[in-house]
């Protein structure tokens, strides 16, 4: 479950309660904020850098079934508490196949990391170039969203960015239609959502909207990909 240090400690407090984690795994730059939401263990990477050099380098002994969880997440809670959502893994490595043939596959450079890794947007933006042996762009902590536009176009071109509609019309107001174009590869498959009014031209290379997941875009047995905690 990836926990954001940016947000309020009592939604981090009621997610690991929510999900009765016994471990946070973080740093000590950062452990200060989990002391009072989390009373578990800890495993700090670099006070413990030593314990964890001497444990054994092989590979550890593994057995994955297809619904194993991969990861917990939890929406922004802006209606209530925040709910939490198992993904399994085979409708985690659904969506990841999808978004390696649909995204990555435009380019060779990778894509920026630009949002919360507790906010789901970001899982395309991380493993897809991973998986397809490209670099993950790492936008700083504290970006400002005003900044987004000019980080983009200085780091760039990427093989692909995903992004939310507010993002998409946010950089219509930050890069001139040269910086659009060039920003990422184009992109003519799919779901690209269509371009705002005042957006510059680009080649179609800005998506907005989610790709399908598991069985539409693989043509496996359908299987859900994510079920809410219980």
């Amino acid at each position: 479950m990836p926990l954001d240090p940016s947000i309020p400690a009592e939604r981090l407090a009621y997610m690991l309660d929510d999900t009765r984690a016994s471990i946070v795994v973080t740093t000590s730059e950062l452990k200060h904020i989990m002391d009072g939401a989390h009373d578990g263990a800890f495993v700090v990477l670099d006070e413990d850098r030593s314990l964890i050099e001497a444990q054994p380098a092989t590979p550890v002994e593994r057995s994955v079934d297809p619904q194993q969880l991969a990861y917990v997440i939890y929406t922004s809670g802006s209606t209530g508490k925040p709910k939490g959502v198992m993904v399994h893994q085979d409708g985690l490595v659904n969506y990841l196949q999808w978004t390696a043939h649909g995204y990555a596959s435009h380019g060779t450079t990778g894509a920026p990391l630009f949002s919360s890794i507790s906010f789901d947007l970001g899982i395309p933006n991380l493993f897809a170039p991973l998986i397809t042996g490209q670099p993950v762009h790492l936008m700083p902590m504290d970006l400002d969203t005003a900044e987004l536009g000019a980080a983009l176009a200085a780091a760039g071109p990427f093989s692909f960015i995903k992004l939310t509609p507010g993002h998409l019309d946010l950089l219509t107001h930050q890069l001139t239609a040269e910086q659009a174009r060039d920003v990422a590869q184009p992109c003519d498959r799919g779901l690209a959502t269509p371009s705002p009014p005042r957006w510059p031209p680009a080649g179609g290379s800005w998506r907005g909207r989610r790709a399908p997941v598991s069985a539409r875009s693989t043509g496996r047995r359908r299987s859900p990909s994510a079920i809410p905690v219980r």
